[in-house]
């Protein structure tokens, strides 16, 4: 299988949250994401493949990795895994 040379892993994305300055909303994530990685990026999981940046948002929400505090995103370690 050979993964998409735009699709990056959800890692990526919490490490961006994590290391932001200031803090992303959602919607400066998004921007960021397209203007950085481009609108056709895609995102994996260890579980889940071909994700756009809605869906890992969503799956990272849902899994309490990363946590909507007013409209700043903030990433919560306790839930992150450590590969």
């Amino acid at each position: 299988m050979s993964i998409n040379p735009n699709s990056y892993h959800g890692h990526d994305i919490l490490n961006l949250i994590m290391e932001a300055s200031p803090a992303f909303t959602i919607a400066t994530l998004k921007a960021y994401v397209e203007q950085h990685l481009g609108d056709n990026a895609t995102f994996y999981t260890c579980k889940l493949q071909n994700l756009s940046i809605d869906a890992l948002l969503e799956f990272l929400i849902s899994r309490e990795k990363v946590i909507v505090d007013g409209d700043v995103l903030r990433t919560n370690l306790a839930n992150m895994c450590q590969h």
